[in-house]
């Protein structure tokens, strides 16, 4: 019950932006509208179909790919990314495992190095982020995915100590048990801190 009212009360919010996507979509009989295009298309390594579904998709404000599996929808969402993130948009790319977000950053990632300079400066520049927990030995293993991994892996490597501590703690320290605690809530604030910047810059986040 508790669920459903959720979902009446976020539909009843959604209702109040009827021209915004979302409501769109669970409207019947609604057109998809087309958006101007001035960016650029990274179509290399695309064939006459996917380079269709690549403009569809850049020029429409909803696009659905279907595909049976080989046909190239991940390598064709590499490019579609590539184009927009360097046209200067950002993207929030999903799915519904790690290993499929951790395939669509291996073709970002080429798409990227396809696209020269521009795209290689964005992936030096930490512009472009793996979050979650990747999967592939490819993926952990490239660097420029994991911008300011080094202070990211020291501030879980802090918290997780001083977690540990804590629970190691007898009830009768009631100082160091708040020392503890406090020093847990500023590692924790750190943490979030730096994810915020991480993502407030990316381009890009998988």
């Amino acid at each position: 019950e508790q669920l459903i009212q959720v979902l009446v009360e976020q539909l009843g919010r959604a209702s109040q932006y009827k021209d915004r996507v979302v409501w769109r979509l669970l409207e019947d009989g609604q057109e998809r509208r087309e958006l101007p295009w001035t960016g650029v298309f990274i179509r290399n390594q695309l064939d006459d179909t996917q380079i269709d579904a690549l403009h569809s998709c850049l020029r429409h404000d909803i696009t659905f790919l279907w595909g049976p599996p080989g046909t190239g929808k991940t390598h064709t969402l590499g490019r579609l990314m590539a184009s927009a993130a360097l046209s200067g948009r950002r993207v929030i790319a999903a799915a519904i495992s790690n290993i499929a977000v951790d395939q669509m950053a291996l073709h970002l990632l080429r798409a990227l190095e396809s696209a020269g300079e521009e795209g290689i400066a964005l992936l030096n520049e930490g512009r472009i982020i793996r979050f979650g927990h990747p999967r592939d030995p490819a993926v952990t293993a490239e660097p420029r995915l994991f911008p300011n991994k080094a202070e990211v892996h020291r501030l879980r490597k802090a918290l997780h100590e001083a977690q540990q501590k804590l629970r190691d703690v007898g009830e009768g320290q009631a100082e160091l048990r708040a020392k503890l605690q406090h020093e847990i809530l500023q590692l924790k604030s750190q943490l979030r801190t730096l994810t915020k910047v991480l993502i407030d810059n990316a381009r890009i986040v998988l």
